[in-house]
């Protein structure tokens, strides 16, 4: 894998930075390592940006196949449509579910995001590249995925792991190679997809769990009590300053001055807050429910009912909110 001199950014799950459009600003929020953030929606482990060639490499650690199944929250058979859209260095294909085999089933089609980059795989002779080609349109697959939940997407998103490619018909692989070696200890070297599919399943019912989804429903909330109880910060702000925006996930970073401060330990000064995209003007007044982007100066939405214009009305209803639920906490 070709080495850059750019800064690496140390990662758990995701391109945080370009994720939110750091790359068009001097002042980019830290790297933020969490499991239920809700924003990240990248699985990534150390990760370079080469400036010279617009490229991403990313370092993983290595996982066994079975340890890799252990850690999906969903594997499924699904076709693939032949629909990609691309949203800056990530492209979501769209895949129809066919059959679930772990995880919970949907309705509809799935999108499934992938980074284009080049990748290798920590203390490991493994290097392999990602890439939206590599699947047929109206082909099969056994899909090994992780899902996000994120307030910034319309829709859940869901990352393969490993690079798995289990394509009907076709000989699986794993990093861009065959299950050979340390890939799996369990003779499968060879065995077709069909085969493969058993053993998946057979390796399942054995109960050896250990996935966790990333993000959390509540983000899906739209009952207003709900958001502001359930919210950190609760806010009235008027964003001042525009510090840049993302194609990758359509979101803008403001600086938003505090006119009042409803919830939270935040009192006064400004707050810089990652928004949709288009959702927000300089000089109008807000109220907005939040939380904390890890260690990062940043905080998001907290679902994706947490922005209003402060029209009076609500404002009023949300104080309300916080007055109960504050009188329910002291009794």
């Amino acid at each position: 894998m070709k080495k850059v001199s750019m800064i690496i950014l140390c990662i758990v799950l995701s391109c945080v930075w370009i994720l939110s459009g750091c790359n068009n600003t001097n002042e980019e929020p830290h790297s933020y390592n969490s499991k239920n953030d809700g924003y990240s929606i990248y699985n990534g482990e150390n990760e370079e940006y080469d400036s010279e060639n617009t490229g991403i490499s990313s370092q993983v650690k290595y996982m066994s196949f079975e340890d890799t199944l252990a850690t999906a929250t969903d594997i499924m058979v699904a076709t693939y449509t032949g629909r990609t859209e691309r949203h800056g260095i990530y492209y979501d294909l769209e895949f129809i579910p066919v059959k679930q085999i772990k995880g919970t089933a949907v309705d509809g089609n799935i999108r499934v995001r992938i980074c284009e980059q080049s990748v290798s795989v920590v203390d490991m002779d493994i290097e392999y590249v990602e890439s939206p080609s590599r699947y047929v349109t109206g082909a099969n697959y056994v899909l090994v995925l992780e899902k996000h939940i994120s307030v910034y997407n319309p829709y859940d998103l869901y990352i393969p792991l490993n690079n798995i490619l289990i394509e009907s018909g076709e000989k699986p692989t794993m990093y861009d190679d065959s299950f050979v070696g340390d890939f799996s200890a369990s003779g499968i070297e060879g065995k077709s997809s069909t085969e493969i599919l058993e053993y998946i399943e057979d390796f399942l019912l054995k109960g050896e769990d250990v996935s966790q989804v990333i993000g959390y429903d509540f983000i899906r909330s739209t009952n207003l009590t709900d958001v502001v109880s359930s919210s950190s910060v609760v806010v009235e702000i008027v964003p001042v300053e525009l510090l840049g925006a993302s194609e990758n996930n359509d979101t803008e970073r403001f600086v938003c001055n505090i006119t009042n401060s409803l919830k939270g330990d935040i009192r006064e000064g400004n707050i810089k807050i990652i928004f949709v995209a288009d959702t927000v003007d300089i000089g109008s007044k807000y109220i907005v429910m939040l939380e904390r982007l890890g260690d990062s100066e940043y905080y998001i939405l907290s679902s994706k009912a947490s922005l209003y214009a402060n029209d009076g009305a609500t404002s009023e209803k949300v104080k309300t909110i916080i007055q109960s639920s504050s009188m329910g906490e002291k009794n």
